[in-house]
Order: C-alpha cells, then sequence, then structure tokens
C-alpha cells in the first residue's frame, strides 16, 4: 500500500487486499511497525532508527507513540489527553542523491529520531483531503494543538480517526489484546496471499512433494572400534529401508536403550581413577592412616551470626541484623539468577537497616536516596545508539567521575552497608541484579507498600568488568536538553518516562560535598524519606528562584525554606520539566506569590517563568507533572498516586532492562535450573532443525506415514502482482526495508511444519519437491502416473489424498 493513506483509503486497502472486515484488524496489522527501519536508498524515507526505540521487539508500544495519556491507566483519562501524544511534526527530505522519491515524513526527537508515515498518522488522525497527491505534504493541521480544544494553534490540529482512535487506544494500554488480534489479522493476511493454484480446493494449499522408497546401505569406515551389541535390538530392521522414515517413538526409545546398554558400565574408569587419585595425592608423603574411629579432638564451632559491619567514617551509624535471612550458597555459581527466597531476604535486609535508623531522617533519606541514585546511574549509560559498548545495568560504575560522587563514600564502599550486605550474603548473583531488588525494596519501604514492583523484577543481569568513561554519559543538571540528550536520545524512552523517573527525586537529599547541590526537594525531613507524589506539587506550591547564580557550576533553584539545615532546591533538571527557563532567566515560577520570588537580592516578582509555546515537544513534559502532581482544576491537589506509580513503574522496567535479553522472573528457589532448562531446549530445537522443513513429531509406529502438516506461519510479506509472482516490499506494510522475499514459485513458499514442532528457520533448506509454477497445476511424472501404490492415500481437511494428487 502507498504510505499516504488516509484511514478511510486504508481500511479499504486491506479490505480489498485481505477480506479485512472490521477496522480492527487494519489497526492491529499495522502495529508491526513496531519493528523494522527504513533506508533512503531503499524506500526514501529517513528512519534508521524505526518507528520506535526498540525496533526489534514487537509490542503495543507503537500506540504508545500515537495516543496520549497514562500508559497503564486510562480510565481517567478524557479526549483531549489522549489527543496530546508526543509530538510528531512533518519533515522533508530531497533524494535525489538516491534515486529514491522526495518524502515528507513525520518525526520526533532528535539523534536519533523517530519516524511515522501518514498510514501510520492515519489511525489517530483523519488526513482526508489534507495529503498533497503529489508528495504527501500535510500542511494544513498539525499533529498535536492542546490549546482551544485543538483550534488554538497557528494551524489547528488535525481531526482525530473516528474508525480506529479508540482501537489504538485500547491496543496502546492492552498489550496481551494487541497481540492477540495482530495473530488472527496475520494468519488472515497470510492466508488470503497463499497460492490457490496447486491443485486443493480449499486454500491455503500445502505444495506435495516425493518421497523415494529406497535408502542406500551405510558403509562402515574401515578402522572403527568394535563394539559390544546388545543380546536383541528392541526393533528389528526393517527389509525395505525407505531413504527418507519419519521416527517412531518405539523407535527413538529402542536407539535410547541402545545407548544406555553401551554407556552404563563406569567400573574400568572409577577403578583407574581411584588408584591414581590415590597415588596423585599422596606424592611424597609419609605416616599418612586411614579414617580413625573418632576424632581426637572436638573442632571449634563457628557463630551462625552476622559479624557486625564496620561503619565508614562520616557514615550514620547504622545496626546490623541479627540474622541475615539466607546464608550465602557453600559453592558460589559465577552467574545465577535470583530465586523469590533471595529477593525477599534483600527486601528484609534493606528494612531492616532502614528501620535502625530511628527518627533519623537526614541518615535514612542519605541511604534509601543513595540505593536509588546507585541504580540510576547504573542504567543511564545506556546508549541504544553504541552497538559496540550500549553499557546500561550491567553493575559497573566508574566510581571515579564527579558526577557518581557520593556513591564510593556513602553507599557503595568496602564497610559500607549496602556492600557488606552484598558480600556476605549475595555475592553469587550479579552486583546489577541485587541493586535493581535492594532498589525495589526501597521504592515499597518509602511507599508504604503501596509500590511494590516485586512481580516485575526479572534478574539475570551480567557484570562488566570496566566501563571507560561511564560517568561521561549521565546526564548534567543544566536543563531538559540534558533530560532528553539522555533519557529520550539515548535510552529511547518518552518525555513522560523521563518525567516519572526523575520522581525518584521525593526520596532522598544533595550534598554539596559532593554534587554541589545542598537540601532536599520537598518540604520537610519527614516527607524526604516517603515515596509519594510530594515531589511534583512543590512544582506548583513554591514560588521557585535561582540560586547560587554567580557560580554556574552549582546554579540551581530554591524558595527560600532553610529550616532544619535542609534547604528546599530543584536542579535545572528539575524545574525545566514545568517551564522553559531556557527563555526566561532569571525568572520566578509563580510571580503570584509576590514578595516570595523577591529573595538573596533578587527581585522577580515581574518575571514570570514561561511555560513551553503550543507544539513543542516539551509540552509532554509539562502535562506530565500536571498529571502525576494530581493539581485540579480549582486548585489544590487530589491524594491520588496511582498516575505517578503506574508510569514510573513502566519506565523503571524499560530503564533496568534496556538493552539486555533473556531475563527472567524470580525462580522458585536459588538451585531451580528452569530457567536454563527452558532456554537450552529452545536453542537445541532451533540448532537441530535449522534450515529444515517438513519435520514431524514422533509417530505411532515405523510404517506410519505422517499427515501433510500445513504451515502455520509465513517468514515475510509479499505483494502480490498480475501475472501471480511476488515482488520484496520495504517493509510488512508500506515503504521499507525488509528481509529477503520468498517467492511463491519456490516449494519452500509452502513448506509444512507441526504446530507442535520447532519454528523452522526463515530460509528454508530445499526439499526434493518438484518446482511448481503459481499459474498451473503440476503435472505428475508418467512413473506416478502409471505406478500409483507405492504411497498410500489419506485424507486431509476431509479431502482425500491420493498418489496422483
Amino acid at each position: 500500500p502507498s504510505p499516504h493513506l488516509t484511514t478511510r483509503e486504508m481500511l479499504s486497502f486491506f479490505n480489498t487486499t485481505f477480506d479485512f472486515q472490521e477496522p480492527w484488524e487494519t489497526v492491529a496489522i499495522m502495529g508491526a511497525h513496531t519493528l523494522g527501519t527504513l533506508s533512503r536508498t531503499n524506500s526514501g524515507f529517513n528512519g534508521p532508527n524505526g518507528w520506535l526505540s526498540n525496533t526489534n521487539r514487537l509490542d503495543s508500544n507503537y500506540y504508545d507513540n500515537l495516543i496520549g495519556g497514562s500508559l497503564t491507566d486510562f480510565t481517567n483519562d478524557n479526549f483531549e489527553r489522549m489527543m496530546n501524544a508526543g509530538n510528531w511534526e512533518m519533515t522533508f527530505y530531497s533524494n535525489s542523491a538516491f534515486g529514491t522519491p522526495d518524502r515528507w515524513e513525520w518525526e520526533r526527537g532528535a539523534n536519533p529520531h523517530f519516524i511515522m508515515l501518514n498510514s501510520d498518522i492515519a489511525l489517530v488522525r483523519d488526513l482526508e483531503g489534507l495529503i498533497d497527491d503529489e508528495d504527501g505534504q500535510v500542511s494544513q493541521c498539525q499533529f498535536r494543538c492542546d490549546r482551544n480544544g485543538g483550534t488554538g494553534c497557528a494551524r489547528p490540529r488535525c481531526p482525530h480517526a473516528a474508525e480506529t482512535f479508540d482501537i489504538a487506544a485500547e491496543y496502546k494500554h492492552d498489550n496481551a489484546k494487541f497481540l492477540q488480534d495482530f495473530q488472527t489479522a496475520f494468519t488472515k493476511m497470510l492466508e488470503a496471499g497463499s497460492d490457490t493454484e496447486v491443485g486443493c480446493s480449499i486454500p491455503p494449499c500445502p505444495i506435495p512433494g516425493t518421497f523415494p522408497t529406497a535408502s542406500p546401505t551405510l558403509p562402515q569406515p574401515s578402522g572403527s572400534p568394535t563394539l559390544p551389541q546388545p543380546s536383541s535390538s528392541p526393533t528389528p530392521n526393517p527389509s525395505k529401508a525407505p531413504a527418507l522414515a519419519i521416527v517412531s517413538e518405539q523407535e527413538y526409545d529402542a536407539i535410547d536403550a541402545d545407548i544406555a546398554a553401551l554407556s552404563n558400565d563406569n567400573t574400568p574408569f572409577f577403578s583407574a581413577f581411584a588408584s591414581a587419585w590415590g597415588k596423585a595425592t599422596t606424592n611424597g608423603l609419609g605416616d599418612l592412616v586411614p579414617l580413625v574411629s573418632s576424632p581426637t579432638s572436638s573442632p571449634t564451632r563457628t557463630s551462625s551470626a552476622t559479624p557486625t559491619l564496620p561503619q565508614p567514617t562520616g557514615s550514620p551509624t547504622l545496626p546490623q541484623p541479627t540474622l541475615s535471612p539466607t546464608s550465602k550458597p557453600t559453592n558460589s555459581p559465577a552467574f545465577a539468577f535470583v530465586s523469590e527466597q533471595e529477593y525477599d531476604a534483600i527486601d528484609a535486609d534493606i528494612a531492616a537497616l532502614s528501620a535502625a535508623f530511628g527518627n533519623d531522617n537526614i541518615s535514612r533519606a542519605h541511604f534509601l536516596g543513595g540505593i536509588v541514585r546507585l541504580v540510576a546511574h547504573d542504567f543511564m549509560d545506556f546508549d541504544i545508539t553504541n552497538e559496540a559498548i550500549p553499557m546500561g545495568s550491567d553493575g559497573c560504575i566508574d566510581m571515579d567521575h564527579p558526577d557518581n560522587s557520593g556513591l564510593p563514600q556513602d553507599v557503595w564502599c568496602d564497610g559500607c552497608p549496602l556492600t557488606e550486605v552484598y558480600d556476605n550474603n549475595f555475592s553469587h548473583i550479579s552486583k546489577a541484579d541485587f541493586w535493581i531488588a535492594a532498589a525495589n525494596a526501597v521504592i515499597r519501604i518509602a511507599s508504604n507498600n503501596e509500590l511494590n514492583l516485586k512481580n516485575d523484577y526479572v534478574s539475570g543481569r551480567v557484570d562488566a568488568e570496566s566501563c571507560v568513561d561511564q560517568g561521561a554519559r549521565l546526564p548534567a543538571a543544566s536543563g531538559c536538553d540534558a533530560v532528553e540528550g539522555v533519557f529520550v536520545e539515548r535510552l529511547g524512552l518518552t518525555r513522560t518516562d523521563a518525567v516519572a523517573l526523575l520522581g525518584a527525586h521525593t526520596i532522598g537529599r544533595g550534598n554539596e560535598d559532593f554534587s554541589g547541590h545542598h537540601g532536599i526537594w520537598v518540604d520537610t525531613e519527614a516527607q524526604s524519606v516517603v515515596w509519594n507524589k510530594r515531589y511534583y506539587e512543590e512544582f506548583f506550591r513554591r514560588a521557585w528562584i535561582p540560586r547560587n547564580r554567580n557560580d554556574p557550576a552549582v546554579q540551581d533553584w530554591t524558595w527560600g525554606g532553610n529550616n532544619d539545615d535542609s534547604p528546599r532546591f530543584f536542579l535545572n533538571t528539575d524545574l525545566c520539566l514545568a517551564f522553559d527557563i531556557e527563555v526566561t532567566f532569571p525568572c520566578c515560577s509563580d510571580t503570584s506569590q509576590g514578595q516570595n520570588c523577591d529573595r538573596n537580592g533578587q527581585v522577580l516578582r515581574n518575571t514570570q517563568c514561561a511555560s513551553y509555546p503550543a507544539g513543542s515537544p516539551r509540552e509532554e513534559f509539562a502535562d506530565a507533572v500536571e498529571l502525576f502532581a494530581g493539581l485540579r482544576a480549582g486548585g489544590g491537589f487530589n491524594n491520588d498516586n496511582t498516575p505517578f506509580f503506574s508510569a514510573f513503574a513502566s519506565a523503571w522496567g524499560k530503564a533496568t532492562t534496556n538493552g539486555l535479553g533473556d531475563l527472567v522472573p524470580l525462580v522458585s528457589s536459588p538451585n531451580d535450573n528452569t530457567p536454563f532448562f527452558s532456554a537450552f531446549a529452545s536453542a537445541w530445537g532451533k540448532a537441530t532443525t535449522n534450515g529444515l522443513g517438513d519435520l514431524v513429531p514422533l509417530v505411532s509406529s515405523p510404517n506410519s506415514f505422517p499427515t501433510p502438516l500445513q504451515s502455520s506461519s509465513v517468514p515475510t510479506f509479499g505483494t502480490g502482482t498480475a501475472d501471480g509472482s511476488t515482488s520484496p516490499t520495504s517493509s510488512p506494510l508500506t515503504a521499507t526495508s525488509a528481509p529477503t522475499q520468498l517467492q511463491t514459485s519456490s516449494p519452500s513458499a509452502a513448506s509444512r511444519s507441526p504446530t507442535s514442532g520447532p519454528t523452522s528457520s526463515l530460509t528454508s533448506k530445499p526439499t526434493s519437491g518438484p518446482t511448481v509454477s503459481p499459474t498451473s497445476k503440476p503435472t505428475p511424472p508418467p512413473s506416478v502416473l502409471s505406478s500409483c501404490q507405492d504411497v498410500p492415500s489419506f485424507i486431509h481437511n476431509g479431502k482425500v489424498k491420493d498418489c496422483v494428487w
């Protein structure tokens, strides 16, 4: 299809071509654009980073980039909020140097940017009569405008697509529903495009192959060792062995028994090993004696209690738990998945250390906030654009870099309580997995159990041995350029995700000895150890003014609260989420508070910090701050933490797994082999069937003939042409890059594979069947026509399949 279809045209195309009767089928199949990239040399579209940040995962994130509002709960999202998704803006590319058409495309973000085509935007915007027929430009409206119901901007907001908008919104919030509907629509698409000219009346039809009737005798290599034979073979050798035979369950068990008969006697090896081991372990030694009847003295028994952990100088004194919830395994593996028992033990240890502070909220804020900061500094170095050294949650932090100052002094150091807990009990798992479990415990404790991330936790991360220049990838405290550069461009998250993650500032405190920024983000010391939405409320409760203006390295914002030796402060990266401080500086965030804007020799009561202009991508920052704060239209705040908690859980999950595969949920016990066994079985199945088609599960007997099974999947999309051939498309749905297309004139295009067997490779090994033209029925060879007794007939899909067929 054209990449410039309107909603009506797109629904019509899929209806005509694939018999899609319902709009949801079209909306679901378009979700394939969560995969793949676009190339100017191929299609003319400039999309090297694809539609989304993760180009190799099929999920509903595609719709999240088209529909605004909360990711996890849309029951309270009104129409305007859902219309205010991330701002997509049209960009033009001249492709004369590439020999491809000039293109207009929708983009957001920069370095890398992401892309949508008109056919994508048409799922949520009705572009009827608004697309230029020659080049695809949409110039009369813009994707987003949140003023006066979409009419208060330089150009009005494009109208919403009434037939498909709500379906896209549903998929955004329900990934399982999207995948289910995608499977249904995808299967329907494959069946509609199947070859119908191979001799059956109910497509899709399998293409017949041939089955030789004799097998050559396998010669034995000379010099092969003589192996003892079982007294009788479990199954007799068939008198006429076919060249192609399917293995029966009886034969499989017989092979197993023969191997067992050849290999179950360890006696010669055991005897020789015992003799050699005895010689080796006594070499050169005299006066050794066999086991005596009883020990001559009782061994000293060691205490089972955990030793007292030494405290670093200047660190708050932390009493230790009397007993660790879990003991360190005797033999620690180099790599381990985290069990539920171990996760709960980490949580219990963090809770015990937190409770030990009593009423000392300053020390508790340092401890709790430091653990969350440790995890954030581990995952914020991820770079989606750096395939060679992506970093991410790998348990590696450059402790010498100034941006990590404070971590090696108070959080992760020899003698630091968190480090001692790890070294004593959990060093058999990776630091990356341990840090995240500890931070999850902090969030659960500080939220009073309202936000428990246990069910979302996965493990299997591997610690990196080095991370040179890790600190240089962390965001500076300069402003929203740094926020976008790290969270959006390098981590591949949305601006709403970034706002949610920065909500971690609701706990903890800044220390001028480490960062140059001193104080807390919220109103009181007690609030600085509570995980809730208070951080977002502070944007609107206070008149924020610049602090330390004469020193750009530590310049931040304050509202003048200085009680308890804890100044209240915001970083530039905080305040820029709600105000355009790059345009108006210095300024006051709320000039209606009058004299509160005039402090520290500054008179700013008449200089209001600007809001972001309509259509700015940073409006998404401000909208998220308002949503998480629970700002009421008439003033004040609600008491609902849900929008913040839901968005944080989603963003935290993305950030802590970025670039990592094969992570698993909590296992049942530290010795649970299930994740390894499952992964091995899957990999073994792929490796032993690579390039092979027409494999079937065990049959009932050695002489049974398996019923041909229709292929349940086709590797790639194709476009039918007038002559019945196929031509490769640039993407699953529109003009983009795609894998090599399988032609329908090849037998492998409709290869048969059992639904319960391993998935066949995209590149199938050629079968021995004849090449069948898609435009004519195959003519059986004369030998088959004259003698059709070698292959018995069978029933398939209610029809008799005989030798001539």
